[in-house]
This record gives structure tokens, sequence and C-alpha cells, in this order.
């Protein structure tokens, strides 16, 4: 509960990111960002409690024990009633003369309740009893506490509890606020049963002597959807319209209006819902694709005999309706299993297991259907009567088993199954016996289903008032980008396709979806884009990954910043301790950090100079990028002696440039090596606190490329490793000669200019992608016996991290779908390196605006190398396509009117029109009415299915024409 409220709580503050770049400017230049939100002086509490007489008093305590490379937010207590606001312009600029880390802005103070916005931006809380403290707990943000007070308990550095993850901490404490403390305001004045329900419980508890959290109720159990209650309880209009920010179109409370003026119209006296994708659904692409999973299982229990069994289940299904027809209108799954019975030559007893595994199998792994339950919900408080009706041939028991445990158990009145009725809603008639069995009118009564024509169109015909809600897959198909990705037509069926799809329909197009959402993969919104790109792409490499590493027998994965970070969220949430005996760690580190830190000799490094770096960058910011050296004082009589008149000489790649640079490294040799000592004593003894150097048996796990950074660590410690990676190019081979091993998901030592991945080949976009938001790691520093990371300066951090954030929560949400879904199915799936790419592939090549748009501004640098500044779309319109990593974005971003990625399509479309008539003249006059009308129905799959070879060999050339173009 404590993950999934934190979670609404980020999403819900996303679309409120830019009161976080109203500072930009002021907080680019630390390395930290921590939070003080001043309170009121007057408190009766305040002065006992903190220990200061006045907020000015507790602020230059807290500046003066912040460090220089921390910056200190300070926001100031207003509300209708009490204001202490002893901060203004003149007062910070006075401070500031003594502690520049002062952040103050005079516009922020504007906004009502501005703390909270800034949540999502910096690192820890300061304060000494302010709530948003707690509430920083969302974001896992650190809580510094000043004085004694009853936060004490959960500040980060609180030593009875250090053996406890921070974010386990921060997920266990709102759990148990939203859980036991903070009833819904709602729940408890405007539902007296509740009410009723929660009393009773405390009183019991008060009877009983319960003491601690035993005495408090634990409100899921009051009621069961409580849970539910709380996550859709999320409203941010009241603050959009505050802060003059227009909310998401709310497409959902519009769908639920119309729903609830059907259901309170007089003339309603009682509600019917179809079950299957409309209450309940299954974690698969189509339904059949369940029964890929009893492909083993059906081997096992027949000997070998039941050979292919997911698809033959399927096609025996329509066989048992056609062998049955006339004889009854509905089969049953008994019926189905003695045409497989017929189909294997084996008796119907033989598969008598294998059918009660499918039964097993559809309990365990239907789920409730989210937006399907609000509509639910929302029939429920209307107090009438509501009937389930469902077209299927699975036993009545079953049926009842999936509905409890998807949390519908005795909220229904009844159940109607045409097995059970020998008739169906798809031929009107289980309408009629329903209304017959409740003797209602039809216009008396509302059904909510999801088919077109067995929901909508019969249930119209009998009289009933149909409201439809298409399934999750069907919304999802009516995306452009998504149809295409998962075709229907292509690939379907198989266990990996269907587990992804599946999945991404689930998570996204479950409810209403309005504007961009239905025609582009993120629809503006990068939780979206997260969510359908990087989703599939880390779930597959570290569902890879898991294999690997217990075939390995790896005792320890070490998780290598910062692309490590979210590897490794996705990592624990397909593998849950102890579903293997490995531990994960998320292991600070980066090339500027471990390359210098392993340099003990001068041949190390020369070595390290040897590295490309990039045309123009100025001498100074080189030496200091790559080598921690800091040009001092006297460093212009030094360069003037080696024939450099100007510490910031940009340095081009030519012979003379490259004979300077090597005479520099050479004068100032000792110092490089001296810091380089000093910096490698500190990570050594970070590496020995993190238990690298000491595993039984550990690993690397990066994004990969030459695998410099496995390299480096391994000559640091003085110990080979085995590194896995998503893929590694040409170069990484020198490693291998010196000991180290590799594993990739995409492959070892591929040639990136010619490798078919779409990773490999967009190698910066995927990384700035994967890297998670925090600052990059400069060197490891000690205070005492605690680490202090030193880290770069960035000037676009809150742009980035506006981006990435909700993007790897997006990401992080398909992996924790994926496995609620697939549990212990996930062994049988393998999602291979294109599979994983596809959205990925389509991103990059066929970008729409309001996904290129996402990343317009959006940059990285590469202090080692001395890259500078690199856009991954330019802000600048005319200049972005050449000033862009990713091109086709900034061409996608900066395109005036239709989606570009849809003008080579319309124009081949107009030059073909008068060919395609001609075509279509020539199909009618050769095929009959069926492949006619399959013809105009789906032009490809004509085509793509004819055994004609003459017309087999026109399609092909008709489609590199196209390609040509």
């Amino acid at each position: 509960m404590g993950r999934d409220f934190a979670g609404k709580a980020r999403a819900a503050m996303e679309c409120f990111h830019h009161v976080g770049e109203m500072i930009a400017d002021e907080i680019a230049d630390f390395e930290r960002l921590s939070l003080l939100p001043l309170q009121a002086s007057k408190h009766y509490a305040f002065a006992a409690d903190a220990g200061f007489d006045n907020q000015l008093d507790m602020l230059w305590s807290v500046l003066d024990r912040t460090p220089k490379s921390t910056g200190l937010v300070v926001t100031q207590y207003r509300n209708g009633l009490v204001s202490d606001t002893p901060l203004d312009t003149s007062v910070a600029e006075s401070l500031r003369s003594s502690f520049p880390q002062l952040i103050y802005s005079a516009e922020l103070e504007k906004l009502d309740s501005v703390s909270q916005y800034l949540l999502p931006h910096v690192d820890t809380i300061v304060s000494a009893s302010s709530s948003l403290a707690m509430q920083g707990m969302a974001w896992h943000n650190a809580i510094e506490v000043i004085g004694n007070t009853f936060l004490e308990t959960y500040a980060t550095n609180a030593p009875s509890l250090q053996h406890i993850s921070w974010s386990d901490r921060c997920d266990h404490t709102i759990s148990t606020l939203v859980n036991y403390h903070q009833p819904l305001a709602s729940a408890v004045t405007q539902d007296g049963k509740f009410l009723f329900d929660l009393l009773t419980d405390m009183s019991a508890r008060q009877k009983a002597g319960k003491e601690g959290l035993d005495a408090l109720s634990d409100l899921t159990q009051i009621d069961p959807n409580y849970a539910d209650r709380l996550l859709s309880g999320f409203r941010t209009e009241r603050s959009a319209r505050a802060l003059s920010v227009s909310p998401s179109p709310n497409r959902e409370a519009k769908t639920l209006l119309q729903l609830q003026e059907l259901i309170e119209d007089p003339a309603t006296q009682a509600v019917s819902f179809d079950v299957f994708d409309t209450l309940i659904c299954r974690p698969v692409e189509r339904p059949a694709d369940l029964y890929r999973f009893l492909d083993a299982r059906a081997l096992a229990l027949t000997d070998g005999v039941a050979v292919d069994f997911g698809k033959n289940r399927a096609l025996c299904e329509v066989q048992t309706r056609e062998r049955l027809a006339g004889i009854k209108q509905e089969i049953t799954l008994k019926d189905i299993y003695e045409t497989l019975a017929l189909y294997y030559g084996l008796p119907s007893e033989a598969l008598a297991d294998l059918q009660q595994a499918e039964m097993a199998l559809e309990v365990s792994h239907s789920r409730v259907r989210v937006f399907g339950r609000k509509l639910f919900d929302l029939a429920r408080s209307s107090k009438k009567p509501i009937y389930l009706i469902s077209d299927m041939y699975l036993p009545h028991d079953t049926i009842l088993q999936m509905l409890e445990k998807a949390g519908y158990d005795k909220q229904f009145e009844k159940l109607f199954l045409s097995c059970d009725h020998d008739c169906t809603k798809k031929s009107g008639a289980l309408f009629r016996v329903v209304l017959d069995h409740l003797k209602l009118a039809p216009a008396a009564l509302v059904h909510v289903g999801d088919n077109k024509m067995t929901d909508i169109k019969m249930a119209a015909s009998n009289g009933i008032r149909p409201f439809r809600w298409s399934s999750a897959i069907e919304w999802q198909r009516s995306n452009a980008a998504m149809k295409t990705l998962y075709s229907p037509r292509v690939g379907s069926g198989e266990k990996s396709r269907s587990a992804i799809a599946g999945t991404t329909a689930r998570g996204l197009y479950d409810g209403p979806l309005v504007g961009s959402q239905l025609s582009t993969l993120s629809g503006g919104d990068p939780y979206r884009l997260g969510y359908a790109v990087l989703g599939p792409l880390t779930t597959g490499y570290m569902l890879w990954l898991g294999r690997e590493a217990a075939r390995d027998n790896i005792s320890d994965l070490f998780f290598m910043a910062r692309e490590g970070w979210l590897l490794k969220e996705v990592f624990d949430k397909l593998h849950p301790s102890p579903a293997l005996k490995l531990k994960t760690h998320y292991l600070l580190g980066s090339r500027r950090a471990i390359r210098v830190a392993a340099c003990r000799t001068r041949a190390d490094v020369l070595a390290l100079l040897a590295m490309p770096y990039d045309i123009g960058v100025p001498l100074d910011v080189l030496l200091e990028g790559r080598f921690g050296l800091v040009l001092g004082h006297n460093a212009s009589q030094r360069l003037a002696a080696l024939g450099i008149d100007d510490r910031a000489m940009p340095i081009d790649r030519s012979f003379a440039h490259r004979q300077k640079l090597h005479a520099v490294v050479q004068d100032y040799m000792n110092e490089i090596l001296d810091h380089a000592a000093n910096e490698r004593a500190s990570y050594l003894d970070f590496l020995d606190q993190k238990g690298f150097a000491a595993a039984e048996g550990p690993a690397i796990v990066d994004v990969g490329w030459k695998a410099n950074i496995q390299g480096a660590l391994g000559d640091l410690i003085d110990r080979r490793t085995i590194g896995y990676y998503y893929a590694t190019v040409q170069e990484s081979e020198v490693w291998l000669q010196r000991g180290d091993r590799h594993r990739a998901f995409a492959g070892t030592a591929l040639s990136a200019p010619i490798s078919h991945s779409i990773a490999v080949q967009n190698r910066h976009l995927l990384e700035f992608m994967l890297c998670h938001s925090s600052r990059s790691l400069v060197a490891m520093d000690r205070d005492g016996e605690d680490f202090e990371p030193k880290y770069r300066k960035e000037r676009h951090y809150v742009t980035r991290k506006s981006l990435i954030d909700p993007m790897h929560r997006g990401a992080i949400a398909f992996a924790q779908q994926f496995h609620d879904g697939f549990g212990d199915l996930m062994d049988q799936i393998h999602i291979d390196a294109d599979l994983a790419e596809g959205a990925l592939a389509m991103l990059v090549q066929n970008p729409h605006k309001d996904d290129a748009k996402l990343f317009v501004g959006q940059s990285f640098e590469d202090a080692v190398g001395g890259l500078p500044e690199k856009f991954i779309v330019a802000p600048d319109a005319k200049a972005a396509p050449s000033q862009s990593v990713w091109r086709q974005g900034a061409v996608a971003a900066f395109e005036k009117g239709a989606n570009p990625t849809n003008r080579k399509k319309n124009q081949l479309d107009a030059e073909s029109k008068p060919k395609q008539r001609l075509e279509a003249f020539l199909v009618k006059q050769m095929v009959g009415d069926r492949k006619q009308a399959k013809y105009e129905r789906d032009r490809a799959a004509f085509f793509g299915d004819s055994q004609n070879q003459v017309v087999k060999l026109y399609w092909k050339a008709l489609q590199r024409s196209q390609t040509q173009h």
C-alpha cells in the first residue's frame, strides 16, 4: 500500500514540475538540495521542541551546518490565520554573504503551500516537526530532524533503524499512516457502514486490551476495497487552478458521470455487468494465449502425446462449437476436452488432470480490471441490485473463484452463465433468461460490457439499455502506434509477445484516454513513455539476467550507477527475495571516479590520456574532467614553459596538440598520481563497505558498450569479474584478454555501425533514458566514518529530473505489473532483444511529435571524454536537426502541421491512388466474394496470405518500391 500510495502521490505532482524550474538557475551549481520549510515560532511547542526562539535563529543554525555543496531551499509558513515570514529578498541577500548555499525565491513565496511542490526536486527535508518531512517519504527524501521532536524516530540517521534500507522505511511508514492512522474523510463522513464498522472494530480492540499498532484498525480489513478508494481519491484540479496549470482532461470523470446518469435514472431498477474484459481480465494479449503456458504441463501429463497443446486447445474450442452446432447453443469445458481427447487419440480421463490445470490457471491469473472496478463500485453506490452475465464455457464455481480473487465476492446478486442455461448473449437468448428470472421490463435494466456485438447490440435489440466500455486490448489497438507495434496479425500468440502486449494494455489502456494518448506512445506523458518503451526493454533484459546469474552461481549483483539504478529496481520487482538466492546492490561509481582511482602508475595515466576526447575541449576542462587535476595559481608559468599560453586552449586531435597534451600530463604526473591515490583510498574503503571485494561471486551489471568500468574496477581491486550487459561493442574484447568475462543480452563485441540493434545504434539516447536523475559522481570523499559522494554540477538538473523520474516510474510499474500478472509463469517467458526493443525502435525511427517534444532541451555531458553539452533534441527549432543527438526526434518535435511520421506515407498514398484503383479492379475480376471482402478489409493480409506466386512477386516488388521512396 505504501508503494502504491507514494506512486500515486508522485504521479499527481508531475503536472506541477514547473515550480522546480522557477529556481533552476539557483540550484544548478549545487551537488545536493535540502528543503527547510520554516514553521511558526509562536506555536506552543516550537521553542521547547526545536530549541530556538524564532525561525531566523533556526535558519542560521541549519545554514551553519549545511555543506557549501548543498543548496538549502527555504520556504516560509503562510496560511489564512497565521504567518511567520522573517525572510525577504534583502534579508536573504544579507545571509548569502555568509551562506552562499541559501536559496530563497520571492516568486515562490507567491504560491500557496509551495513546499509540497518542491518535494520532487530535493534530496533532504530539514525540519523540526513539519509534516512535510513525512510527505517527502513518498520521494524517499532523506529526513534531517532539528531538536527533540516526534520526527526523531523517522530521521534517516535514526540509529535503531539502520538495518532497514531507507526506501523500505519510507514505504513502510507511509503504509502504516494510510492503512491505520488516517482514514479517508469521505469514508468517515459519507459511508455510514464504514464508520460503524470502524468504530466497532476500534472498540473491540480497546476492550481486548490491544496496545501499539494492534490497537489501530486496519482500514483495508474494514473495507476490502479501501485501497482502491484511497488510490482513486487523488485530486489535482484545485491545485492546478491555483498554480495556473491546465490539468489533463478528465475523461474518466466524464465516463463515470455518463454511467451514473443511466443508473440513477428512476426507470433503472437493476444493473448487469459482463464479466471477462469488463470486470476481470487475464494478463495476456488474447484469452487463448493463456493456454500456451500449459504446453509443458500437457506433455508431462500425457507422456509427450499432447504436442503444441496451447495452439490445439484453441483450435479444438472452435471445432467443438462446430461439432455441437444444432445440438446445443453453448459448449462447456468438458465438451472441449472431449474434442481434445479425439484430436490426440487419448481417452477422456487421460486429460482430466489437464482440464483441472486449465481451471486452476484461469483462477490464479485472473485480475481485476481497474476501471471496470470503478464502474462496478459506481453501480454499488446506487444500492440497486447488480447481476453478472457472461458467455462462458468454464464451470460456474470456477468463475465464482475468479470473481472472488478479483475482489467481487458477495457483491452481486446472481451470476448468469451461458453454459448453465445453454443459451448466449450472442444470440440474445441469455438476456431474455435474465429478464424473465428478474421479472424486469427490458428498459429497467442497464447492461455494462465491452463487446460491441454481444454486450451492446444484442442487449439493445432486447430493449435493454447498454453502456459500453471497450476492453484494454481494444483500446490499445485503437492507438495507431500500438496497433503497428503489436499487430494482431504478426507475432501474436507467442508467450513473450503476448505478455508484453497484455501488460502494456493493462497498464496504459485500461481507463479512458485523452488527446494523443490515442495515437502516440506517450500522449505527451513521460510516465507512459517509460511504461511503453523502457518497460519491455528493461524487463526483457532483467529476466535474462536472472537466468544468467543463477546459471553462473552469482552471489551478489552490483548495479553500476547511474543506468544501474533503474535496472536494479526492475530486477528486484521481477525477482523479489527470496526468488533468487543472490543479493542486489546499487553501486555508486562513474567512469571519472573509477578510472582515476585505478591510476597507480604512469602507464595507467597515459592509458587514460589515450582515450578519445571531443575536438575543441578546453585544456583545463579536459584535465579536470579526466584526471581531477585542477590547475593552480602557478599553472601559467608551468604551461608557458611547455609552449602553452592559455590554460583554456582548445584542444584538437592534431599531432601537435596531442604532443602538448602529453607534455602537460607528464609535467603534472606526480600531482595526478597523488590525487589518484587519495581518491583510490576513499573509493576502496567504499567498496569494502559495500562488500564488493569480499563477495563470494560478485558481478557487475550495466547498460554496456566497452565494459571499461568493469575492467577498471578489476584493476582497482586486483580481481577479474563477470559483467552482465545489454550489449557490448568492439574494443570490449581487450578486457576479455585480461581475464574479465562478459555476458550480453543483445550480443557481445558487436560492430556498432552495422548492428541491427536499435539500442546499440542509438546508445546516447538509450543511456540518457536509462540514466538516473541524480548527478554524476566525481569522487567518493570521506567524512570521518561516513562517505560523502562528490557530484558534478549540472545546469539542467531540474529539467532532466522532471522527465527521467516519471519515465523511470513508468518502467518500474511495467515490471511490477508484469510480475503481478505472470508470477510463476515468468520462467516460461523468454523475451529476445528484438522484441524488447520494439517500442524503442518505433520511438527512434518513427517518432510522433508529442513523443519527441518531451526531449526538447534535454542534454547530457561527458566530463571524461571532454564532451561539451549535447542535446537529445536541441531547443532551437532551426538548428535542432544538426545539433541534436536524436535527429529524427528533432525533425518531429518542430514539424508544423501534421505529424512528420505520416508525411511520407501521405505522399506515397497520393502517388499510388491510380495504381491502387487498377489493382482493385484486377483483384475483383480474379477472386470470389470472400477473398474480395478480405482484400477490402485488409489489403496487406490479402497479399501476404496469397499462395499465388505471381501475386506474391507483385506484392514484394510493391513493398520494395515503397521502401526506396
